[in-house]
């Protein structure tokens, strides 16, 4: 649960989606976090299927700290205040600042992001 972790797994699965004959395309949140400060490195993928198609997927990369599989996680946390202000309920921009704060505090141990 580092950068160099979240670097590793995207070189993985680079390597991986290659070796079946695809292609995959990353998105550093962590250089441009979302206006809500929501960060994690997204991946694009496109596999082939043996029917000659192609399957589209993402994938997400967290580090543990924001996303640790469990509903209290940061990255859930701000999930359900962005849910509240999408249905109206709450100032967007306090909504905005305390997602922000969150997701901060996920990653102040990391200094090098």
């Amino acid at each position: 649960d580092s950068p160099d972790g979240v670097r590793r797994a995207a070189r993985t699965i680079v390597d991986k989606v290659h070796e079946a004959g695809g292609k995959v395309v990353f998105d550093n949140k962590f250089v441009n976090p979302a206006m809500g400060g929501y960060m994690a490195v997204h991946g694009d993928v496109l596999l082939p299927l043996k029917s000659g198609g192609t399957i589209k997927g993402e994938i997400q990369i967290h580090l543990s700290s924001i996303n640790n599989g469990r509903s209290d996680s940061i990255k859930e946390q701000s999930h359900k205040i962005y849910e509240k202000v999408r249905a109206g309920s709450g100032s967007r921009s306090d909504a905005i600042g305390a997602m922000r704060l969150l997701y901060l505090s996920g990653v102040k141990e990391h200094a090098e992001l």
